[in-house]
């Protein structure tokens, strides 16, 4: 070999960087139409990093994730025996797929693809250990996913040892109202969260429908940072969010005087009081349009 002839240097590809990301997508390897190549095409076209968040499956999060030039996060959405629904953010593809084949893959119910057969008291600590970033997801949807559906699964959500392994709320969900949200936020000042928000798409067009923007661009190993980290809506260095249609951060200042009414409050985070007795013949602010009034007993 002449001494002319050396090798040329490996070529390192750049890491890739976005200044925004929806971390919250599903697609059709759960109940999501949008396939995996209509996600990454969007990403792409937007220059926008993702996390796929499939029910209880995570074969589209991993494909996400070989796509080289793209950022996306290991990601997925567990549902437990409660039905309440998670977020889980692992900064690794392997640490996703050892969680998944131990606590979700044996547990998994072929018929109701939402609901694991284990307890989220179970299957949160389990992925805390595995290093996952822990998100509880529109904890005011409708029905069954409502934070205050089921009383008994309240009370074992809000204890002190559970709510330690919740990291983020998310606060706007594109699919969510504006006032849902705003109890939301409310939610995550209470217990004190960090917050998080994303389009929750199922569709390729509502990818990006609702995302954070980090106000310079990032790599993935510094948004999972800024997943652990405890931003705050309000701080120097806040997740901004947006809606493509209207933004919920506006309603935000005309609902806090509504919250801080004790009526108000009373709507949807007041403790449940088993021991007093309650006018069936009124309105109950425990069931939503079946809602009855504590009746106060002055005798």
């Amino acid at each position: 070999m002449r001494s002319d002839d050396k090798p040329s240097p490996t070529k390192v590809r750049a890491t890739p960087r976005v200044a925004a990301m929806d971390p919250h997508i599903h697609t059709d390897y759960s109940d999501g139409q949008t396939t995996v190549a209509e996600a990454v095409d969007v990403a792409r076209s937007r220059n926008l990093g993702l996390a796929i968040c499939d029910h209880n499956e995570i074969r589209g999060a991993i494909a996400l994730w070989q796509v080289e030039d793209l950022v996306s996060i290991p990601a997925i959405e567990i549902g437990s025996a409660e039905r309440i629904e998670f977020l889980l953010y692992f900064r690794r593809p392997e640490q996703l797929e050892e969680y998944f084949i131990r606590h979700v893959e044996p547990y998994k119910k072929s018929r109701f693809y939402a609901k694991l057969n284990r307890s989220f008291e179970l299957l949160i600590p389990a992925a805390k250990e595995s290093g996952a970033v822990v998100c509880l997801p529109h904890p005011f949807a409708p029905g069954w996913k409502n934070f205050n559906y089921n009383r008994g699964r309240k009370q074992k959500m809000m204890t002190p040892e559970f709510m330690e392994h919740i990291d983020l709320i998310e606060v706007i969900n594109s699919h969510m109202s504006d006032g849902r949200n705003f109890k939301a936020f409310m939610l995550s000042e209470i217990l004190d969260k960090a917050v998080s928000a994303g389009s929750d798409a199922h569709r390729k067009s509502e990818i990006g429908a609702a995302y954070l923007s980090f106000g310079r661009e990032l790599d993935v190993d510094e948004i999972f940072d800024l997943l652990r980290g405890r931003i705050k809506v309000g701080s120097e260095s806040r997740y901004r969010f947006t809606r493509t249609l209207g933004t919920s951060r506006g309603v935000i200042v005309d609902h806090l005087n509504l919250y801080f009414r004790k009526s108000h409050q009373t709507q949807w985070m007041i403790p449940y009081e088993e021991e007093k007795e309650w006018d069936s013949t009124k309105p109950d602010r425990r069931r939503g349009s079946d809602r009855r009034r504590l009746r106060t007993n002055s005798k």
